[in-house]
């Protein structure tokens, strides 16, 4: 019951994704309808993380999914190339358990839920601190600003 729990959270946190990057993206006219669909998965979620401001590196802290981005030649050793694959996985099994054999489910549940709860709070001007959703046992004391609230070292050179 908890992988189907996990399974479902991956694919409705990436849909949710998806179609906010079709609002943003699409809909604003910042890409076509061809372009969009040939952006495919992973690089569409990039786009919409890097035009938020929400950065792309796979956090330390979710090691399977660091390792499955150096272990697979298909993957983008990124935060959205792994949780593509994850989710392409899910949706488009070649062997149904393989998926299961690491702890690549769960925290690709975590990083999507965590990109999505981001770009909520970037949508409606949120500026202050949030608490990531891993590791496991993490105290509830821990917060950070938001990625976007930080100084850009980049714009900040003189």
């Amino acid at each position: 019951a908890k992988e189907l729990y996990t399974q479902m959270v991956d694919l409705l946190a990436f849909a949710g994704l998806d179609y906010l990057g079709w609002v943003d993206l699409k809909l604003a006219e910042k890409v076509s309808r061809q372009e969009y669909k040939d952006l495919g998965a992973a690089r569409r979620l990039r786009l919409l993380l890097d035009e938020a401001g929400i950065p792309t590196a796979t956090p330390q802290q979710l090691d399977a999914l660091i390792q499955l981005g150096t272990a697979e030649s298909d993957v983008d050793a990124d935060g959205p190339g792994t949780a593509s694959w994850v989710r392409n996985r899910l949706v488009h099994p070649k062997d149904p358990k393989s998926i299961y054999r690491g702890a690549y489910v769960w925290q690709a549940a975590q990083l999507l839920l965590e990109y999505a709860e981001l770009l909520l709070l970037r949508r409606i001007g949120y500026t202050g601190e949030f608490q990531r959703r891993y590791p496991p046992g993490r105290s509830q004391w821990e917060h950070e600003p938001v990625p976007w609230s930080r100084p850009n070292p980049a714009n900040t050179a003189s």
